[in-house]
């Protein structure tokens, strides 16, 4: 849950998960702490078997909710709460697609906003290490911090998704390309970023309707200037 969450969704109640990042490298720093955290905390929930997604029917009505446990019986859920701007009263709470820059009044819903298939491949691309020739020549946009120092993306993409790069071939790969002259490769003891890889080859092949055979294309960030 929390590489799914961290990868495909952009902003969660009013939380921004470096929205951003999902177009071409932006020049000033994401926002993402906060949901980062929330994302940490699902899945610490998911691993204590302590949250669960389902289908509530109402009347003819159905809908996406999320079960929590009972405020005050764990830490980490009432934490969530309180990220999220949820009514502590509740235990179940509505999952909604929307907007999500607002929490919910009635802090009863959890509103969510996805990325594009293509958002996910431009965010997961601020994970390339780019060669410092490219960067300083000017190749790629630099994010700067307020202080005017390069901003760190392994931040916001630490233990998701990292491309290395070098002059010659490697030989720990799991996954390499070779482009103008520069190798990028995923190290094959990357166990998270081979996590992720694998599920944006899942989407991949969800999309165009074909379970093998296909694989996403690693995307180079870019700038736009």
């Amino acid at each position: 849950m929390g590489t799914v969450s961290r990868t495909v969704i952009q902003r969660a109640n009013g939380l921004n998960n470096a929205v951003g990042a999902s177009g071409p490298t932006p020049s000033m720093p994401p926002i993402h702490e906060e949901f980062r955290e929330v994302a940490e905390i699902l899945f610490a929930l998911q691993k204590q078997s302590a949250i669960q997604m389902g289908e509530r029917t109402t009347g003819d009505k159905s809908e996406s909710v999320l079960y929590l446990p009972t405020t005050g019986d764990n830490k980490e859920a009432d934490r969530l709460r309180k990220l999220l701007s949820l009514d502590p009263s509740l235990s179940i709470y509505k999952v909604a697609i929307g907007a999500a820059v607002n929490p919910s009044t009635k802090g009863d819903t959890i509103e969510i906003n996805t990325r594009s298939f293509l958002g996910v491949l431009f965010f997961l691309s601020q994970g390339v290490n780019v060669p410092d020739e490219d960067i300083e020549s000017g190749k790629v946009t630099k994010t700067l911090n307020k202080d005017g120092e390069t901003f760190d993306w392994n931040q916001p993409l630490k233990d998701l998704f990292r491309v290395e790069s070098s002059a010659r071939a490697p030989d720990n790969a799991s996954a390499v390309v070779r482009y103008r002259g520069t190798w990028f490769y995923i190290k094959d003891n990357d166990l998270p970023s081979k996590s992720t890889f694998m599920l944006i080859s899942q989407m991949f092949s969800l999309r165009t309707g074909n379970s093998k055979g296909h694989a996403p294309i690693l995307t180079i960030p870019v700038s736009t200037n």
